[in-house]
């Protein structure tokens, strides 16, 4: 999980891009604050603000779903 927040973090970062703190934190459904400490890693990406994030970007996806071990179809016993 640490590893799958952290990723997404990171994507997160990357993809605020040239917008501000206000504009980023607008789009997740936070303050500008809040966005700034988990930005700074004062305080952790919530479950509730990464759904958040697939909504907006949902390029995300891959990250989330890899950290749930469903990367790869698996192959069901018959």
């Amino acid at each position: 999980m640490r590893r799958m927040t952290a990723d997404v973090l990171a994507r997160l970062i990357a993809l605020q891009g040239d917008r501000t703190d206000a504009e980023m934190a607008a789009l997740l459904e936070i303050s500008r604050s809040h966005w700034g400490h988990i930005r700074a890693e004062r305080r952790t990406l919530t479950y509730a603000i990464t759904k958040r994030a697939l909504r907006v970007f949902p390029e995300l996806y891959p990250l989330v779903v890899r950290d749930l071990g469903l990367d790869a179809p698996q192959k069901v016993a018959s």
